[in-house]
C-alpha cells in the first residue's frame, strides 16, 4: 500500500529530519524513503500527531493512530534508559523454560519428586572395557532443550574420547496400524485419526515419529520382533527398540588430565522432545583406567 502524506494547511511544510517538503494544500509520496528513516523520524510524528499531515495508503486518510501504524509498522516498545539507550536481552531459552545445569539427570520413576536424582554425568572406566555409557533423562512430563555441556576427565590414554548422544526411548507399537495413526511434524509425534478408537498423548512420550536411515523399517506394521510390513513406504518406523537420532558431540578427545572443565559451547539450544534422553559415551581405546564426569546447561520448565 502507498505512503502518502496530505498537507492541512496554506503553507508549504517541511519534515525537518527527512528533508522532505510538502506543497501547501498539496501531498507527498513518501513509498521511496526507507523503513528505517521513516521509523526513526521524530518530526514526522510530531505532524501527524498535531493535524498539520494526514496520513493516506493510497485508497483512504487515515487517522492519527492508522498513520502511525501505516508509516512505521505495529511496533513494540522496548524498555530503555533513563538516556534512551535501548535494552534488549538476547537468550536462546524459550518463554516459560528455566536455565537448569545438572551434573545428574533425572530419576523417571519418582516423577517431579526424582528431578536430579538419576545417573550421574560420571563415569569410572576400567581399563578392560573399549567403551561405556551413561544414559541421562531430563523428564518432568514437558519438551526441554540443551544448550551446552562441560566436562572434564582424569588419566586419559591416547586416541580416548567421548560422545554426547540424543536417544529415544522405544516406541509402544500398535498391532495392525494401517488407517489408524497418522504422521505429523508436530513434536515428532505419531498420532491417531480422529475416530480410529485409540487414544494417544502427545505427552505421554509413547508415540515418536523417527526416519528410517536404511529404508527397513516400516512405521505402519503387523509384526514387532521381525518388523514385518503391512504396507508403507519405509518413510517412517516405529521400532520397539531404543534409537540413537543425532549426535550432540563427537570425538571430544579424553587423553592425559583435563581437571578444569572443558566447556563445549553452543549460542543456540536444541529443542528435545519428552521421551528424548541423553547418553555419555566414553571410548577407551588406549584400554587404560580413566574417569570424566560433566555438566549439561539446559532448558526446561520445572528443576524441583
Amino acid at each position: 500500500m502507498s505512503k502518502i502524506v496530505k498537507n492541512n494547511t496554506d503553507s508549504e511544510v517541511t519534515i525537518g529530519d527527512l528533508g522532505i517538503t510538502v506543497p501547501a494544500s498539496g501531498q507527498r509520496d513518501l513509498d521511496n524513503v526507507s523503513q528505517h528513516e521513516l521509523c526513526s523520524s521524530d518530526d514526522l510524528v510530531t505532524l501527524l500527531g498535531n493535524e498539520t499531515l494526514t496520513g493516506n495508503d493510497g485508497t483512504q486518510d487515515l487517522s492519527i493512530s492508522d498513520s502511525i501504524h501505516h508509516f512505521f509498522g505495529y511496533l513494540q516498545k522496548f524498555s530503555s534508559t533513563s538516556d534512551n539507550k535501548l535494552i534488549a536481552q538476547v537468550t536462546p531459552r524459550p518463554i516459560g523454560q528455566y536455565t537448569y545445569m545438572t551434573g545428574a539427570g533425572d530419576d523417571t520413576a519418582l516423577g517431579i519428586a526424582g528431578i536430579g536424582e538419576g545417573n550421574e554425568l560420571a563415569l569410572d572406566i576400567p581399563s578392560y572395557v573399549d567403551s561405556t555409557s551413561v544414559d541421562i533423562y531430563i523428564n518432568d512430563g514437558n519438551d526441554w532443550s540443551i544448550r551446552e555441556g562441560y566436562v572434564a576427565w582424569k588419566d586419559g590414554g591416547w586416541r580416548n574420547y567421548i560422545d554426547f548422544e540424543i536417544w529415544c526411548d522405544p516406541n509402544t507399537v500398535i498391532a495392525d496400524a494401517t488407517a489408524a495413526i497418522q504422521v505429523t511434524t508436530v513434536n515428532n509425534v505419531i498420532v491417531p485419526y480422529p475416530g480410529s478408537g485409540y487414544t494417544v498423548s502427545n505427552s505421554d512420550g509413547n508415540y515418536y515419529l523417527l526416519p528410517s536411515k536404511t529404508q527397513e523399517g516400516y512405521w505402519n506394521y503387523d509384526s514387532v520382533n521381525g518388523l514385518t510390513p503391512a504396507s508403507g513406504d519405509g518413510a517412517y518406523q516405529m521400532l520397539d527398540i531404543p534409537y540413537k537420532l543425532f549426535r550432540f558431540a563427537h570425538k571430544i578427545w579424553t587423553v592425559d588430565s583435563s581437571q578444569v572443565y572443558v566447556r563445549l559451547v553452543s549460542n543456540d539450544a536444541e529443542k528435545m522432545s519428552y521421551g528424548y534422553y541423553m547418553k555419555l559415551v566414553c571410548f577407551n581405546t588406549a584400554n587404560v583406567d580413566y574417569k570424566v564426569w560433566g555438566v549439561l546447561t539446559t532448558f526446561r520448565k520445572t528443576t524441583v
